[in-house]
C-alpha cells in the first residue's frame, strides 16, 4: 500500500506542468527501486532476459540520459521498519503463502507461480541475491560511469577501473528503498528516481523541503512513474511514452516544481486567512514547514504505516483545506516536527467527520471528537454496516499518533524514534507482534 494515488491525480489536474513525457533534465545521479522491478513480463520463464529486461535495462536507460552514478537499490529485510508489521500481515492475508526452503536455490527456470512464490520473503531475497550477484558484470561501465548497489550493508560502488566493489563510508545503514534514496541526494545535483511508488513523490518533496531549512543549494528531483491519464471530460493530449516490455505508459514527475506550486497554494490561503487582520497585512512568509503539514495529511488518508478513515479520501480532504490550514498550523509543533493529537483530533478531524456524518445526527458537532462519536455511537439512524465503519476515539487517536511517527520517518528515516510507543500508537504483544494501540487516547 503507497499513499493514495488520488493525491497526485488532484496534483496532476492542479500542476500539470510539473508532469512531462519526456526526462526535465540531464541527471547526475540515477536511483532505482529495485522491489518494484522484481516482477516479470508474462510469461518469461529464462533468469538472465529477468536481470536484462527489469534491471540492466533500465540502468543503462538512466546512463543514457546522462547520469553519472545510478544506483539499485533492494529493501533489507532486517531494518524495515516494525511499525510496517501491521500493514505486512494484513497484506499476507490476502495472498496464499508458498512455503520455500531457507537454503533452496533459485530453480534453473522461474516457476510458473512466480508471482505467487515472491510473496515468500526467503524466495524473494533469494531473487534480490541473483540480481546483486550478477548486475556489475551484466552492465557496461566506464567512460566514469558507476553502479552503486544498496541492499543489506554498506552501499557498494562499482567502477570499470576497480576490480572489487568499493563500500561507500558514512551512510546510515536504512530498511527501505523507498527512504534510501534520500542518502543519494547531493546539494545541487539532479536525480531521476525510477519508481511507480508514491511515497516518493512526498517524501522528496520533503527532503527538498530539509534543504531549504538548512538553506543548502537545492538538488532537483523528478520521479519516473506511471501516467495518470486526466479526467474523462478533460480535453489534453496524451503526455506519456511507453515501455517497450510492458506496455505501460509513463510519465516524468519534476518534484521542485510540485513543491513549488504547493508552497504557493498554501501561502494564497494563508494569504486569505491573514487578509482578513488589518494589523498584519496580505504579506506572508514561507515558514518552511507547509510539506511537512501536507504530507501528515497524506499519511491520514492511508500508508505503509496508517490506515485511513472510512469515507475521507484524497479529494475530500485537499476541497477541505483551506477551511482547515489553520487549524493544521495551529496543530503542528515545530520542534518536534508532530502536530498535537488532541489539538488535531479536535479542530481538523472533528469537522471533516460532522460533515460526513450530519445527516445521521440532528446536533451539532460539539465541543469535543469524543462527544460527537458518543452521539453518533448511539444514534438509530446508522444502518449496522455504517456502524460497523464509524471510528472510534481511540482509532482516531492510534491513527493520528501512526500519522506523527510517519511524518518524522519520511523526514529523517536515519533518525526516527522507535515506533513502538504509546506516543506513536504502536504497541507489542506478548508474542512479540507490532500492532495498532487499540486503546490509544487522544492526550
Amino acid at each position: 500500500m503507497t499513499i493514495d494515488r488520488g493525491f497526485l491525480e488532484i496534483w496532476k489536474a492542479n500542476y500539470p506542468h510539473a508532469f512531462t513525457a519526456a526526462p526535465p533534465f540531464k541527471p547526475h545521479t540515477g536511483f532505482i527501486d529495485g522491489q518494484l522491478h522484481l516482477m516479470r513480463p508474462k510469461g518469461m520463464t529464462s533468469w538472465q532476459l529477468l536481470l536484462q529486461c527489469q534491471f540492466v535495462a533500465p540502468i543503462n536507460r538512466l546512463f543514457s540520459m546522462g547520469a553519472t552514478v545510478v544506483v539499485l537499490a533492494f529493501d533489507n529485510y532486517k531494518r524495515v521498519p516494525t511499525a510496517k508489521q501491521p500493514t505486512q500481515r494484513k497484506r499476507t492475508k490476502r495472498v496464499p503463502t508458498v512455503p520455500w526452503d531457507a537454503d533452496a536455490q533459485l530453480p534453473p527456470i522461474i516457476p510458473d507461480n512466480y508471482e505467487t512464490i515472491l510473496a515468500n520473503r526467503v524466495f524473494k531475497a533469494r531473487v534480490c541475491q541473483f540480481v546483486v550477484s550478477n548486475i556489475a558484470n551484466a552492465v557496461e561501465l566506464g567512460g566514469g560511469r558507476r553502479l552503486i548497489v544498496d541492499y543489506d550493508n554498506m552501499p557498494l560502488e562499482f567502477t570499470a577501473e576497480e576490480d572489487e566493489p568499493q563500500p561507500r563510508s558514512g551512510f546510515t545503514m536504512l530498511g527501505e528503498s523507498d527512504v534510501k534514496f534520500c542518502a543519494h541526494l547531493e546539494p545541487g545535483k539532479r536525480m531521476i528516481v525510477d519508481s511507480v511508488d508514491g511515497d516518493y513523490c512526498v517524501i522528496g518533496m520533503l527532503q527538498l523541503e530539509n534543504a531549504m531549512r538548512r538553506g543548502e543549494e537545492l538538488p532537483e528531483i523528478a520521479i519516473r512513474r506511471l501516467y495518470i491519464a486526466p479526467p474523462r471530460d478533460a480535453k489534453r493530449p496524451r503526455n506519456a511514452t511507453a515501455d517497450m516490455q510492458t506496455g505501460r505508459q509513463y510519465e516524468y514527475l519534476h518534484l521542485n516544481k510540485l513543491l513549488y506550486k504547493l508552497q504557493q497554494f498554501v501561502v494564497e490561503l494563508q494569504a486569505v486567512r491573514l487578509s482578513a487582520d488589518p494589523t498584519k497585512g496580505p504579506r506572508v512568509q514561507l515558514l518552511h514547514n507547509e510539506m511537512r503539514i501536507i504530507a501528515w495529511i497524506v499519511g491520514l488518508i492511508g500508508c505503509d504505516f496508517t490506515e485511513g478513515l472510512s469515507g475521507i479520501g484524497p479529494k475530500t480532504i485537499w476541497a477541505q483545506l483551506p477551511r482547515m490550514w489553520p487549524q493544521l498550523l495551529s496543530a503542528y509543533d515545530e520542534s518536534q516536527n508532530e502536530l498535537n493529537v488532541a489539538a488535531a483530533a479536535n479542530d481538523v478531524l472533528l469537522p471533516l467527520l460532522h460533515k460526513q456524518y450530519q445527516r445521521h445526527t440532528s446536533k451539532g458537532p460539539g465541543s469535543s471528537l469524543q462527544m460527537f462519536l458518543d452521539v453518533l455511537h448511539t444514534t438509530n439512524r446508522l444502518s449496522g454496516r455504517q456502524r460497523e465503519k464509524l471510528p472510534t476515539t481511540s482509532s482516531i487517536a492510534c491513527l493520528l499518533r501512526n500519522c506523527n511517527w510517519t511524518l518524522r520517518y519520511w523526514c529523517d528515516a536515519s533518525s526516527v524514534p522507535n515506533a513502538v510507543q504509546k506516543q506513536y500508537g504502536f504497541v507489542r504483544t506478548s508474542t512479540g507482534n507490532v500492532q495498532r494501540d487499540a486503546e490509544a487516547s487522544l492526550y
